[in-house]
């Protein structure tokens, strides 16, 4: 088994941002991770934080253009994100390094939004990763219409759901066979009110994605890995056992503040503790991590540990 330092990164992308642009939201699901953070959908509001985050996202343009990196993973969350003009936020953003647009979406929003989205990146030479999280409040044969015609555009489409346990077992088996059925990735996931550790008894789980992160070595050896569950198996990694997910690394040199960049509003958040985006400087080498949890490592492609 090697050890999780001697990971040097993911050849994938050279750098990594995380962006949660709101809170807001149009639906209010219970078991929503954001559940607690959520604010309603007000169209006042939603004016204000578009343009405050258009602001926001000329400055992360100038982060990237002044940073080394060019290969860039770019994803935007929300809330719901699909609220906002999206397409007007990255005109704001408008580098060339961004390779790979990585977007969440409840799917409620029209079609012609995600198509026009995966257009215009398109034509900016920019991968389009689209994940499109199905709710009960929304409707499914519309939910399913738009992923495949978003697909269609050549976008990388995935489809994901969270198990609320037993009790709607065959509904999250049925939800895996229509995917199946029109060729489409998927993900089930957990109940956000469940300890993570009580998950397998409480619903099922799946997931079908190709192996699209692959990992250097210190020693020059290569591996695809799936999910972010792989690649803790295959390391000597303590998962922390309560709501809120993490990982143990306190004491690893960290890579967070050198290739991976994760903004909440307008701030950086996690290891940075808040600093403002005008503030924050990439370091030229990795950092010894001081967190007891990690909060901030959910997947594999915004987190590199060596």
């Amino acid at each position: 088994m090697k050890n999780v330092k001697e990971i040097k990164r993911l050849v994938d992308a050279d750098f990594a941002i995380r962006w949660q642009i709101t809170y807001m939201c149009n639906l209010s699901c219970p078991y929503c991770i954001q559940y607690k953070k959520r604010v309603d959908f007000d169209r006042e509001l939603l004016f204000i934080e578009q343009q405050k985050n258009e602001f926001t996202a000329r400055k992360i343009n100038s982060l990237i253009e002044q940073s080394k990196f060019e290969n860039v993973h770019f994803s935007i969350v929300g809330g719901e994100a699909s609220l906002f003009d999206i397409q007007r936020i990255m005109e704001n953003i408008p580098t060339r390094k961004i390779k790979t647009f990585h977007f969440i979406s409840n799917m409620t929003a029209p079609v012609e939004f995600y198509i026009n989205l995966s257009n215009y990146l398109k034509n900016r030479g920019c991968k389009f990763e689209l994940l499109c999280s199905y709710h009960e409040q929304t409707d499914l044969e519309s939910f399913f219409k738009k992923a495949k015609e978003v697909k269609q555009t050549g976008a990388i489409v995935r489809c994901e759901k969270v198990s609320l346990g037993n009790e709607n077992k065959e509904e999250c088996k049925s939800f895996i066979e229509r995917c199946r059925s029109e060729n489409l990735l998927y993900k089930i996931d957990g109940d956000s009110r469940i300890p993570a550790t009580e998950w397998e008894h409480k619903g099922i789980f799946a997931t079908a994605e190709v192996p699209i992160k692959q990992v250097e070595f210190m020693d020059g050896t290569f591996k695809k890995y799936n999910s972010r569950s792989e690649l803790v198996c295959d390391y000597d990694i303590k998962e922390c056992n309560e709501k809120t997910q993490g990982l143990l690394l306190k004491g690893f040199k960290c890579t967070n503040t050198n290739n991976f960049l994760n903004i909440i509003d307008s701030h950086v958040a996690d290891c940075s503790d808040g600093w403002s985006l005008d503030r924050f400087k990439l370091k030229d080498e990795p950092i010894i991590c001081t967190k007891t949890k990690c909060k901030c490592c959910f997947d594999v492609d915004i987190k590199r540990c060596l």
